[in-house]
């Protein structure tokens, strides 16, 4: 039984514009490389997200460009950007209607997302809605949202808050790495704000892979909020 059998379609729902990258780059870029169309939702604009006062009126705008250079290496299709403030994400009931509008408009097979465990407020904030989200798109309801939809999993990804007990190990390539790390390094304003986060991606990779007998992985776990549609 392999949950990734047969996706065309995938979702990653991240509060800030690099979380999608440190969580689940391999796994994503791999995915695109096999045609799987992506769609990414970033919740804030990352306007905190600096290391130096002087850049603080140019946050939002290389945080924009810096997501666009992303979804480039990455192989994201569209990115979908809700403009909430950073540390300002709640799961409250414009933002959920929100995520479930999108769950049923781009119809992932898929989705991955924040644990809710993690120690980041706009993370766990994140992995609650989109639960609920993706729970509610499939009920038949609202149909001005858009059609029912149901999503087959919801498998959380991890940052900085490492999982005791991953539910599944993606074995990752060499070439999957090297454009994780890539779309790491395009998030320049980045760099300084979470030092030595290549090292953490690089060793972390290593520390999920050598579990599989492979070379790198990637680490998830797959969300027992609402059951999961095995594929056979």
């Amino acid at each position: 039984m392999d949950i990734f059998r047969n996706i065309k379609r995938v979702m990653v729902f991240g509060a800030h514009g690099d979380d999608e990258i440190i969580g689940s780059g391999a796994t994503l870029y791999g995915f695109s490389k096999k045609g799987v169309e992506i769609t990414a939702v970033t919740f804030t604009n990352r306007e905190t997200a600096y290391a130096r006062i002087e850049d603080k009126d140019k946050a939002v705008l290389r945080a924009k460009e810096e997501m666009a250079t992303a979804n480039v290496i990455l192989g994201i299709k569209k990115r979908v950007i809700l403009g909430l403030p950073n540390q300002g994400v709640v799961n409250d009931r414009e933002t959920f209607q929100t995520c479930t509008k999108l769950i049923r408009e781009y119809r992932p097979e898929m989705i991955f997302t924040h644990a809710h465990a993690d120690q980041h407020r706009d993370h766990r904030a994140v992995s609650e809605l989109v639960d609920e989200a993706r729970s509610k798109a499939e009920e038949n309801l609202s149909p001005d949202w858009g059609t029912p939809h149901r999503t087959y999993a919801v498998l959380y990804f991890e940052i900085f808050d490492l999982f005791a007990k991953p539910h599944i190990i993606v074995p990752v390539e060499d070439s999957w790495l090297e454009k994780k790390l890539e779309a790491m390094r395009s998030q320049t304003s980045q760099l300084e704000v979470l030092k030595g986060i290549e090292y953490h991606i690089r060793g972390l990779a290593m520390v999920r892979g050598t579990a599989i007998g492979s070379k790198y992985g990637e680490a998830f776990q797959i969300s027992d909020f609402h059951p999961s549609r095995a594929q056979m």
